[in-house]
């Protein structure tokens, strides 16, 4: 990966990059946007959060909007970005943040990072032509993919907490962690042609909720329940190498709708 730059309090071309103050910052606070060398930067703060991504007709630039009162850059408008043709990050502090992203091809790494509280980040319409390492903190989070391409192999993590993680028309590989608390992940209409790329989905303890439906990875599923009372829900999984789904352990209970093409192996369920 490229060297990130710290520029969150540099003036930069096309982005004029202002510090939230005492009398510009609102309660639902306020996001810096810049680019720095083509590396795109969003930084929330303490405050409760909410900002939309959004794609342009420009590529590699991208319209950042603040919603319910978030300013972004000291001020109300959206600001378009400059040219951010290399990675992205978005950094989220403490509080409750939401964060979507829309209509956007992005052509290198992403890295997003929440800390703990209520958050939630939603991906409708997105290309990534690279990789995502998600980190959300402890609390509750929610996460959303729909109709979402992520082309090299990436990694979502969650904190303890009850979390959910939604993917419809999603092609992912890689792998899906979450810690204890009762977790929801479903995984729906989803995909990965690679036969080398895996997906890997594991739950930590308390009661979790599975279901992988329509699924269609050439390479490896493995889905691994944890410790607690579990529900797994597997539906048409069509796998080019293997799919194991493990309950793990305590009662864990599995519905089986069938319609599986290759090898597909359940384990440790009542």
């Amino acid at each position: 990966m490229a060297h990130r730059t710290s520029f969150i309090f540099k003036a930069v071309a096309g982005i004029a990059v202002v510090a939230a103050t005492a009398s510009g910052a609102m309660a639902a606070g306020n996001v810096n946007v810049s680019v720095f060398q083509g590396q795109l930067t969003i930084s929330g703060d303490s405050a409760d959060n909410d900002v939309t991504i959004s794609g342009t007709a420009s590529p590699s630039r991208y319209l950042v909007t603040g919603n319910n009162g978030t300013t972004v850059n000291g001020m109300g408008a959206p600001v378009t970005t400059d040219v951010a043709n290399r990675e992205v990050f978005i950094e989220m502090l403490s509080g409750s943040d939401t964060v979507s992203i829309v209509n956007a091809t992005i052509t290198r790494t992403v890295e997003i990072t929440f800390g703990n509280g209520t958050n939630s980040l939603s991906m409708n319409n997105v290309v990534m032509n690279k990789n995502l390492k998600l980190i959300m903190g402890l609390g509750t989070n929610s996460i959303n993919f729909v109709d979402t391409e992520i082309t090299e192999p990436s990694k979502i993590t969650t904190d303890d907490g009850m979390d959910t993680i939604e993917f419809d028309n999603v092609e992912f590989r890689g792998g899906i962690f979450t810690k204890d608390g009762n977790d929801i992940v479903t995984i729906l209409n989803s995909h990965h042609v690679d036969p080398k790329g895996k997906l890997v989905v594991k739950t930590g303890n308390d009661q979790d909720d599975i279901e992988i439906t329509n699924a269609d990875w050439e390479g490896k599923m493995l889905i691994n329940a944890g410790t607690g009372n579990d529900l797994v829900t597997a539906g048409t999984i069509d796998v080019g190498v293997k799919a194991k789904i493990t309950g793990a352990g305590d009662t864990d209970t599995l519905t089986n709708n069938g319609g599986h093409v290759g090898i597909v192996e359940f384990s440790a369920f009542e």
